[in-house]
C-alpha cells in the first residue's frame, strides 16, 4: 500500500516548493538553507533501500512528516529507516487499508464502525487526527503540526469537489450545470450549493497564488467591524489594529454559513479602505447601481490581508 519511492517524492516536491523565508519557516528549516541540501542527501541514500542517520532534529521532523520512518538512538542522533513507522502492527486489521489511506493521502471514507480503532491506531502512531462528516459520508481527517499549509485538508477537499462534480453531471440539463433536468430541481440545487460551499473552502486553505511569493487563502465576504490605533511616530496618524471580516460558506464553521474571524490588515491597505472611508462609499454607490458588495480578502501566512478586491457577479 505505501510505495517509499511515492513518500521520497512527496518529500522531494516540497522540498523543492521551499523557496522563500517563510517557506522554510514554515516546515520547521534553518532559514540558511544549509538543511535544504541535506535533506537531498538522506533522501538519495533512503531511496537505495538504505538505514542512514542524522544529528539534525529539524531534518528528522521533515522527513517524519512524509512517513519517512525515524528512530531516535540517543540524543540527536536519528536513525532514518525505509520503511513506515509502526504502520505494520495493524497489517491483519480488517481496517488497515483505510489507515493506510488516511495516512498516505490525508483522508480515508470509511465506515463508522471503524472510525474509534482508526482513531486510537493513530494515537499509538503519535498521529494526531480529527473526524469529519461531511454531507453524510465519514471521513477521517488528518490534523498535524503541519496543518497551517493546509495540504491534506486542501487534497481532501478537492477530492469531495469531483464527486460533486459528478452529481451536477447527473442532476444538470448539460455541461455548464446551470439548468436542472426536469424533476430533479431539488437534487441539483443540492449539488449546486454543496460545490459552490467547497470551491470556497479550497479558497480559505493556504495555497500557490501566482501573484504572491507566499502562501495565500482567500477569504469571500464582508467587513463586520474593525479597531482604529494612532501611531506613535513623529507624524501620528489613525491605522487600522485588525478587522471582523464575516466569511460566506467558511470552512471554519462546518454547520453554518457564515463565520466572522480576526484578521490584521496591511497598514495602507486599512488606511486606505477604512480609515479614509473607500469601504463605506464605494459599498453604497454598488448598492445603489445594483452591484455586488462582497469582497475577495486575499490573506498570507501570518494572517494578515494583503489585498482586497470586490466580487464581480
Amino acid at each position: 500500500m505505501f510505495v517509499l519511492h511515492e513518500k521520497l517524492n512527496a518529500a522531494l516536491d516540497a522540498l523543492n516548493n521551499i523557496e522563500t523565508t517563510d517557506d522554510y519557516i514554515m516546515y520547521g528549516l534553518n532559514t540558511n538553507r544549509s538543511e535544504k541540501q541535506g535533506i537531498r542527501n538522506l533522501i538519495e541514500i533512503i531511496g537505495g533501500g538504505k538505514e542512514t542517520h542524522t544529528a539534525c532534529v529539524n531534518m528528522k521532523n521533515f522527513l517524519d512528516h512524509f512517513g519517512i520512518a525515524t528512530e531516535e538512538r540517543s540524543h540527536n542522533h536519528f536513525i532514518i529507516k525505509p520503511q513506515l513507522k509502526g504502520v505494520q502492527a495493524y497489517e491483519n486489521e480488517i481496517w488497515y487499508a483505510n489507515l493506510c489511506l488516511l495516512l498516505e493521502n490525508g483522508y480515508c471514507m470509511t465506515k463508522k464502525v471503524f472510525k474509534q480503532p482508526l482513531l486510537d491506531a493513530c494515537s499509538k502512531l503519535s498521529v494526531r487526527v480529527s473526524y469529519r462528516s461531511y454531507f453524510e459520508l465519514d471521513y477521517i481527517v488528518t490534523c498535524n503540526q503541519y496543518d497551517n499549509v493546509s495540504l491534506q485538508r486542501r487534497e481532501c477537499l478537492t477530492y469531495l469537489l469531483e464527486t460533486i462534480k459528478n452529481d451536477l453531471n447527473k442532476y444538470a440539463q448539460d455541461y455548464t450545470w446551470k439548468t436542472p433536468k426536469p424533476g430533479l430541481i431539488k437534487e441539483w440545487a443540492d449539488a449546486a450549493f454543496r460545490y459552490e460551499r467547497l470551491h470556497q473552502m479550497i479558497d480559505e486553505t493556504y495555497h500557490r497564488h501566482r501573484d504572491f511569493n507566499r502562501p495565500i487563502k482567500i477569504y469571500v465576504g464582508s467587513f463586520s467591524g474593525y479597531r482604529f490605533g494612532v501611531t506613535g511616530t513623529e507624524n501620528p496618524h489613525s491605522y487600522i489594529k485588525y478587522v471582523s471580516f464575516n466569511v460566506e460558506y467558511t470552512s471554519n464553521s462546518y454547520s453554518g454559513l457564515e463565520d466572522d474571524v480576526i484578521l490584521n490588515i496591511d497598514h495602507n491597505l486599512g488606511i486606505k479602505w477604512l480609515v479614509n472611508s473607500y469601504y463605506g462609499v464605494e459599498c453604497h454607490r454598488r448598492y445603489e447601481e445594483g452591484k455586488c458588495t462582497t469582497l475577495r480578502a486575499y490573506v498570507d501566512s501570518i494572517n494578515v490581508i494583503r489585498r482586497l478586491e470586490w466580487v464581480e457577479e
